[in-house]
């Protein structure tokens, strides 16, 4: 109740956009017997012309939730998610309850059920115990999987982690390959922009620029454009 009279308020100001937003927004409405997807509903029948959502597990996005997703009139094509590696012995270490097959699986499910659907995620490389021949795997798994864009950091040490006291991962090494994912992810993301031009978008325009007196908008599937 209280999300949905947010939503009215911010409509009622003529916002016409909305994000879905926090930790684990996959498991809302566990404590109380709902789900996300009893949430989606809900704003389904509100006033919002449009809305996104926040960062995703990997495992949160069921069958049941893509088909919902991709059949809404307002919900827009853009996925954020939390994949932190496509590697399975690093995803092991991490203690994630997933593995890159069904990771990409997923992802695949997003390419064939939205046309042009905004991927994102999240990547840390250096991971305690990552070898070359894993962050490799992590590479070419992110390269198969078509994504339109990376966020990629390095492994930060934390006390009083289980993986604080096992062995590192060179500073020098994860630059090199914070670099690495880096150019796959502008490689990734010009082939995504690519997939889209020429093609008819709705978008949302936001503010006037007073150097070009030009409008930026973005798409529903998260392209920054000027008009």
């Amino acid at each position: 109740d209280n999300i949905l009279h947010q939503i009215d308020l911010v409509e009622k100001k003529g916002i016409k956009e909305i994000v879905l937003t926090g930790i684990h927004i996959g498991q809302w409405g566990l404590e109380f017997n709902l789900s996300l997807i009893d949430l989606l509903k809900k704003i389904e029948t509100t006033k919002i012309p449009r809305y996104r959502l926040g960062s995703l597990y990997v495992n949160e996005l069921d069958d049941t939730i893509i088909d919902f997703l991709s059949n809404s009139t307002k919900f827009c094509p853009h996925f954020h998610l939390s994949l932190q590696s496509l590697c399975d012995k690093t995803l092991s270490n991490m203690n994630r309850n997933y593995d890159s097959k069904s990771a990409l699986k997923t992802i695949d499910k997003l390419h064939k059920k939205f046309k042009n659907p905004y991927l994102g995620c999240d990547i840390i490389v250096g991971f305690p115990l990552e070898t070359d021949e894993d962050f490799n795997i992590t590479y070419n798994n992110l390269k198969q999987a078509k994504l339109s864009s990376i966020h990629c950091f390095p492994y930060s040490r934390r006390e009083k982690t289980p993986a604080f006291d096992l062995p590192q991962v060179q500073d020098s090494i994860k630059t090199k390959r914070v670099e690495k994912i880096i150019e796959l992810s502008k490689d990734l993301h010009k082939n995504f922009l690519l997939r889209n031009k020429n093609t008819i978008q709705e978008v949302l325009i936001e503010k006037k620029s007073k150097k070009t007196n030009l409008y930026s908008a973005t798409t529903r599937n998260y392209i920054k454009i000027h008009i």
